[in-house]
């Protein structure tokens, strides 16, 4: 019973996971808030969530802040560039017929499957924002699986936040972005250790 509750127990260690995950949520969120942030803010998120699926016990503030603060000039680029092909694509998504809706709605699911990529990527590497986008979208490919399983991960859950409103309003309020980021760290974290040449397990596995 006393290893139970003890700093090394399951429960204790699920309990804070649940709380580093609801402040990391609110962090993002926030940082969400001016639109033009949105890159950054995701960016921040997965350095956060890279080092909790590593057992490296972050400060969940601080790292966040950092990684927002050395990220923001490329990951806001990125997002701008999002922004963009969205403003152009979904338009033309909405009012088109056939392959005039097939294309925009194409190139909209592609920019959906490689940012499950990028974001992390930007967080975890240095590189240029060409050969960065370069490197993801051949991830996007060689790991197809685990693409399909973030892509499902991110539908689940929209999916079950929009059938049991209002309920889930509280729940996505604590977890809607953290949680299912963390989900999705556990799949693309093996991916960023191959990236890094690292054949060692440790604790980052």
């Amino acid at each position: 019973m006393k290893n139970f509750f003890s700093m090394d127990a399951p429960l204790f260690r699920i309990l804070s996971t649940l709380y580093d995950l609801i402040i990391l949520n609110l962090l993002t969120a926030l940082g969400c808030l001016p639109v033009v942030t949105i890159g950054a803010s995701l960016t921040a998120m997965h350095f956060v969530l890279i080092a909790m699926v590593r057992d490296e016990e972050p400060d969940i503030a601080r790292s966040f802040l950092r990684s927002f603060r050395e990220n923001f000039r490329q990951s806001t680029l990125v997002w701008c560039l999002y922004l963009l092909a969205f403003v152009l694509c979904f338009p033309i998504f909405r009012s088109g017929s056939g392959i005039l809706n097939a294309v925009p709605g194409i190139v909209l699911i592609l920019l959906y499957l490689l940012s499950l990529y990028l974001f992390p990527f930007l967080a975890h590497f240095r590189n240029t924002t060409r050969r960065s986008v370069r490197i993801c979208a051949a991830l996007t490919v060689a790991y197809l699986f685990r693409t399909a399983g973030m892509a499902v991960t991110h539908v689940l859950s929209a999916a079950l936040f929009l059938v049991f409103l209002p309920w889930t309003v509280p729940l996505f309020a604590l977890f809607g972005l953290s949680l299912p980021g963390y989900f999705r760290a556990l799949l693309y974290h093996p991916v960023l250790l191959k990236l890094e040449g690292r054949t060692d397990g440790g604790n980052d596995e």
